[in-house]
């Protein structure tokens, strides 16, 4: 139905405004992985989708492209799903040095923002160090290649895009046995299954966003064919942010047994998801983490100390003896010296004695050394061990 001119007396009528489309958002490259802030999730997903398409499709300029990386290996089974770069990738299983690892979140961006999980698996392995004794140091490795057959890979699905079966993995970190640490490897930080190569008792996994369903499926399986004794999933849980409230951290631990399975072992403790017993540390382990904004904390029970102890609490309580130690060694220095300069005529001696302690320490005689002094004030040179001037 037409509408009816409107009336006016005299006056021109000021035209509706025409509702105007917004300017079509400029198509994001499909050749560049996006980071958050470039585009939205679902272009992210889909220009990571035609990457995987176009290295599918063109096989030999996606391996020249590979080639023309000055890290590039021969033996490595890409994946047409990853993005491979001269300085970073995200295959979290491609483990090159100065290569950095920028995994895709789940809404399809690389992320390079690690803030729990890079900085928590080393201070795991400095924890898990300790109670492992001597040779714990040489024994924890972090982020070793983990060759296994390609038989084994394809039995278990574990295909590239391309559906190639993989051939490698990288662990967070492992535990070697007792007397086959990383000195012993022909390669440092490489694992391969055969009888050169020792079986890791422990492997400990960390999980992000991207890696959990992995962590989780896939890499708990081939650990088990590999015959690992113990795996350990480390998921240090997700801060608040946004809508999202967040879940706190928790610890799965995989123990073999007699029939070659893993079964997960029940947790203990005030908080079972937080603390398991692990047989290849020899004591309990736990997170501890009161909300799920606060970084986790790896630890392991001391039964001798009656303790959980963590790398930082052990370097803390260091310090602190130290400077008790020190504090007391002052104390005892400085009563020495005021001693010896009410002893001595020389008001040039208490300034030797202390600069020369300062350089060589205060000896643990101090008290034979006043009572020297008080015997024969002319020879303190010799009774504290200063030449002549």
């Amino acid at each position: 139905m037409a509408l009816a001119p409107a009336e006016t007396s005299g006056q021109a009528v000021a035209a509706a405004p025409v509702p105007r489309r917004p300017p079509p958002q400029e198509a994001w490259d499909w050749q560049i992985p996006a980071s958050r802030g470039d585009t939205d999730s679902a272009t992210a997903i889909a220009s990571r989708y035609q990457r995987a398409m176009w290295r599918l499709l063109h096989p030999r300029a996606w391996q020249a492209d590979l080639q023309a990386l000055s890290h590039f290996d021969p033996e490595f089974v890409y994946d047409e799903s990853h993005e491979y770069h001269e300085d970073w990738t995200t295959d979290p299983d491609y483990g090159k040095v100065n290569v950095r690892n920028f995994p895709y979140d789940l809404a399809g961006f690389v992320s390079p923002d690690q803030k729990r999980h890079n900085p928590l698996i080393e201070q795991m392995r400095e924890t898990l160090c300790t109670p492992l004794g001597a040779e714990g140091k040489h024994r924890v490795q972090p982020t070793p290649d983990y060759h296994f057959p390609e038989a084994l890979g394809r039995d278990l699905s574990l295909f590239t895009g391309g559906r190639k079966p993989k051939t490698q993995v990288k662990p967070d970190l492992v535990v070697l046995p007792e007397g086959r640490d990383d000195r012993s490897l022909k390669e440092s930080r490489v694992i391969r299954t055969d009888p050169d190569h020792p079986v890791p008792e422990m492997v400990v996994e960390v999980v992000s966003p991207s890696s959990a369903v992995r962590d989780y499926g896939d890499k708990a399986v081939l650990y088990e064919r590999l015959g690992v004794k113990e795996y350990l999933i480390v998921d240090p849980g997700e801060p608040p942010e946004g809508d999202s409230q967040g879940y706190l951290a928790q610890l799965v631990l995989y123990r073999l047994q007699p029939d070659n399975n893993h079964v997960r072992v029940q947790g203990e403790g005030d908080d079972p998801d937080m603390e398991v017993r692990s047989a290849v540390v020899g004591s309990a382990v736990r997170l501890k983490q009161d909300y799920p904004d606060d970084e986790p904390v790896f630890q392991w029970f001391d039964p001798n100390m009656g303790i959980w102890r963590d790398a930082l609490g052990d370097k803390l309580r260091e310090s602190e003896e130290r400077g008790k130690e020190n504090g007391e060694e002052r104390g005892r220095a400085q009563t020495v010296l005021t001693a010896v300069g009410h002893i001595l005529s020389d008001e040039g001696a208490v300034d030797v004695i202390a600069k020369h302690w300062q350089e060589f320490g205060v000896p643990g005689n101090t008290n034979n050394l006043l009572t020297a002094v008080l015997d024969n004030p002319a020879g303190w040179r010799e009774i504290f061990g200063i030449a002549a001037e």
